[in-house]
């Protein structure tokens, strides 16, 4: 016979992962058949194929960190709209509040008008600006970091963190807060690197540091995309400092 205290722990247990295996079936299922983004696009699985296993993740804490133009915020829209259709309590950090309405009203309520499967998880009698979300059974709540009186009264389950790099790092840890009282305590954590053990990439060296690797067409062996290690050598002067670059394929040419 498990303690109380073990039967308790193993109880959860087994309900983050239903909620994670509900989580990964309802983000695939907006994914693949019904998500459009600002321009009105379908998801494309086939020339992203990075975007697979993100999207087959069963992972309670996430860490993005890419280029721009990689898809981690359109991830990011799916996924929270998957959270609160399952009926759990969304806490989305933004890096700024006075950027919140633009990006709530250009990057979520636009996409919620364009897919009808979304329309059908806001009920009658829903409160929905740009504050706060009523969607499905759940909730979204809407902050900027830079206002730390909108981290308090929130009892969430899951926290986004949008543009870490440019977000109030101090007040992240107030966003954390929000979750204590959760059984799920799902966290993403999303953005484009500006400085080495800073932001995303202290997030990320947290982590298990997956890459994504393509599989070379000479070796045949997985090799990782880099600028340096792939496109470019790095000339140093004499004090080992970079001073210039030359391509390592002689026959490539700028553009």
């Amino acid at each position: 016979m498990l303690p109380e205290l073990d039967k308790i722990k193993d109880k959860r247990t087994l309900l983050v992962m239903e909620k994670l295996l509900q989580l990964r079936d309802r983000r695939v299922y907006f994914a693949l058949n019904h998500h459009r983004n600002t321009h009105g696009n379908p998801m494309d699985f086939a020339g992203n194929k990075h975007l697979r296993e993100i999207y087959n993740s069963l992972a309670q804490e996430m860490v993005l960190q890419g280029s721009v133009q990689s898809l981690k915020t359109e991830f990011g829209i799916i996924d929270h709209l998957a959270c609160a259709s399952l009926g759990l309590a969304v806490f989305f950090v933004l890096p700024k509040y006075e950027s919140r309405g633009t990006f709530v009203q250009n990057r979520v309520d636009k996409c919620i008008q364009m897919v009808n499967e979304y329309k059908k998880f806001l009920s009658s009698g829903f409160f929905d600006n740009v504050a706060m979300k009523s969607f499905g059974k759940g909730v979204i709540k809407y902050v900027g970091s830079n206002v730390v009186g909108d981290f308090r009264e929130f009892p969430g389950d899951v926290m986004f963190v949008e543009e870490m790099d440019d977000c109030d790092q101090l007040n992240l840890k107030f966003a954390e807060d929000r979750l204590r009282a959760s059984n799920y305590q799902f966290k993403r954590f999303i953005g484009n690197p500006t400085v080495e053990d800073f932001g995303i990439n202290s997030a990320y060296k947290k982590s298990d540091q997956r890459h994504w690797h393509i599989i070379c067409q000479s070796c045949k062996e997985p090799v990782m995309l880099d600028w340096f290690n792939c496109v470019v050598n790095t000339i140093l002067d004499s004090d080992g400092i970079p001073k210039d670059y030359e391509l390592l394929d002689s026959d490539s040419k700028e553009v």
